[in-house]
């Protein structure tokens, strides 16, 4: 008699998708033939894979008796997403944080002392990038089954793929894709970070458009000419990988690799994007001698012969990437990427908004994202930026400056963004402020409602890519704006102003007949207002704070207390900052404080707020 695999209990237990008594179970029954315990053993995966406990690579190595090979460290692989020069690349699962990430596995052929010291150096100056447009490392570390590096998972396909399975790229698509891939690198090379390996291979892309640069600070190890390679198929397996390299190298990189500066990756930038335009390599040769002698010496080929609707001034700037000698190519990837931006597609939804004009707050606690965020407002054309750290500090600025947009992370040192949120929409003056919330972990569902439920106000998950944050922006902005200006039935709506200066009382009256209102009296002082509301009725009510003969802290007394409108809606016009006295009348029950200029905008989210 034969009990089941003991490599199948222990894989089933070092997935940890069953019990300990499951699995002790599982082992313990003796009485089973060979063929009947298989089948026994298949029954259960089975059963696993059905409920979704079991991924089916995992019952297929289970199955295979190498389950006991799933785990690495804290992480639990779920599928085989490639193979590298340097190893296997998983899709897997960090069993505590339950992040899903991509976990790439070194070959036993480099597990040679000083390839394994150079894999450790190259991974901590990679785990430096911390970048949009680029796959962050977030681990490397060693465990039975060998030396391993864990990295940003992105739910994608590479370009090389994309382009495989659709066909060419639009212009505008291309464009995108090259320009997001130059914002990384240009962040790499300020590191002096040279990734010596760009081709559509390595660049991912996810459903949302987002691009992200693989291997940025490793491409050079899985080139390393001190990984043996002995037998036959390794050898072919490398001369595919050289081959399919040699596509996007730069002529003096086929000369000396080590020596090579961040031009190298500007030319192959530029071969990259004549792929993803044409389909095809820009020298297609039978041979690889052919090709290497093509960079080197034959003539640059035109995009526009290719694809016509390529706009010439493109067309310079990709002979500019791939010219022979580094000092004939743009100076730096920066210029590559300024230059893509000329190329992209003029947005009439953000003319229409005259973002140059708006001014935007952003709240984000990490100097190295608001950065970030900094540069992405700037490339759509947003020049007043201002960048704080904390709610508190927003909040002391916001009456004063009043920004057209606030752009916020959920975690604050000081509380949450939807904490933040839930300020601004209780203070009438703010109701209606666009707000864009960035968010990097999932979200409550009754929070997700709240958002669902509050006009101007957008959720981003991240990662984005500056075309996810573009429109987050233009439609946070669009809906602020599209907000009616006025409210129906305004015009039957009684307002009683109350100021001791005509001149104000004049221009609030203004002010609210523009946003529709027309039915008006006036008061000089909070007494006569007094005696007027005993013997009217009024919908609203706009008194100033200082006033002689009853001030406006005493008027709202008075009306909450003893008038026989206790519950009609008042603003509070005035200069009065001192946020004790206010804080007073906030106390007894003013519906919003505003200053004295009575700003048409600010008054029409008060009103909004009030009477829709």
């Amino acid at each position: 008699m034969s009990q089941p695999d003991v490599n199948f209990v222990r894989g089933l237990r070092e997935t940890g998708m069953l019990s300990d008594s499951e699995c002790t179970m599982i082992g313990e029954k003796r009485e089973l033939t060979d063929e009947e315990s298989n089948i026994d053993q298949k029954k259960v995966l089975d059963e696993l894979l059905g409920n979704g406990r079991l991924t089916p690579f995992q019952a297929e190595e289970i199955e295979a008796g190498r389950g006991h090979l799933l785990r690495f460290g804290n992480y639990l692989l779920l599928s085989r997403l490639g193979e590298g020069a340097m190893g296997t690349v998983y899709k897997a699962l960090h069993l505590r944080m339950q992040r899903v990430v991509a976990l790439k596995t070194l070959k036993p052929e480099t597990s040679k002392p000083a390839f394994i010291e150079r894999f450790y150096r190259e991974v901590r100056a990679a785990a430096r990038l911390n970048h949009p447009h680029a796959v962050a490392a977030y681990d490397a570390d060693e465990c039975e089954s060998g030396h391993y590096l864990v990295m940003e998972y992105v739910d994608g396909k590479d370009l090389s793929a994309i382009v495989k399975r659709d066909g060419p790229m639009s212009v505008s698509e291309a464009v995108s894709a090259i320009r997001q891939a130059a914002e990384a690198l240009a962040y790499a090379h300020r590191f002096g970070i040279i990734h010596r390996d760009i081709k559509p291979a390595n660049l991912m892309r996810d459903a949302h458009g987002n691009v992200k640069v693989a291997d940025l600070g490793l491409a050079r190890l899985s080139n390393d000419h001190t990984i043996a390679e002995t037998d036959e198929r390794a050898e072919l397996t490398q001369s595919g990988s050289i081959m399919g390299t040699i596509d996007y190298m730069a002529p003096e990189q086929a000369i000396d690799a080590a020596r090579v500066d961040a031009r190298a990756d500007i030319y192959s930038l530029g071969c990259t994007l004549y792929f993803l335009l044409t389909g095809r390599a820009v020298y297609e040769h039978d041979s690889l001698m052919a090709r290497l002698v093509a960079h080197r010496d034959a003539s640059i080929p035109s995009l526009r012969d290719r694809v016509p609707d390529v706009p010439e001034e493109l067309d310079q700037l990709f002979c500019q990437m791939l010219a022979k000698t580094p000092e004939d190519r743009c100076a730096c990837m920066e210029d590559v990427a300024a230059a893509l931006k000329a190329f992209s597609a003029t947005d009439p939804v953000a003319e229409s908004l005259n973002l140059r004009a708006q001014t935007v707050f952003v709240i984000e606690p990490s100097r190295f994202q608001s950065r970030i965020l900094q540069s992405f407002l700037q490339d759509i054309g947003v020049d007043d930026i201002h960048l704080f750290r904390s709610v508190h500090e927003t909040i002391a600025e916001i009456g004063a400056m009043r920004p057209d947009l606030v752009v916020t992370s959920l975690q604050l040192p000081d509380g949450t963004g939807i904490e933040f949120l839930q300020r601004l929409r209780d203070d009438l003056r703010w109701s209606l402020m666009p707000v864009l919330l960035l968010t990097s972990i999932p979200l409550p569902p009754e929070q997700l409602q709240f958002i669902r439920n509050t006009r101007a106000v957008a959720l981003l998950e991240k990662p984005f890519s500056q075309e996810q944050f573009t429109q987050a922006v233009q439609g946070t902005i669009s809906e602020s704006r599209n907000q009616s200006p006025s409210v129906a039935g305004l015009d039957q709506l009684r307002v009683l102003i109350v100021d001791d200066s005509s001149v104000a009382r004049r221009r609030i009256e203004a002010t609210l007949a523009e946003l529709g209102f027309a039915r008006f009296s006036q008061a000089e002082n909070g007494k006569i207002a007094a005696d007027i509301l005993q013997q009217r009725t009024f919908e609203l009510i706009v008194t100033d704070y200082n006033m002689p003969e009853m001030n406006g802290y005493e008027l709202v007394a008075w009306t909450r207390r003893e008038s026989p409108l206790p519950h009609v809606p008042i603003i509070m016009c005035t200069t009065e900052y001192d946020p004790e006295k206010l804080g007073e009348v906030y106390q007894l029950g003013v519906s919003a404080i505003c200053n004295k200029s009575f700003e048409q905008d600010l008054v029409r989210n008060i009103v909004i707020r009030l009477f829709k």
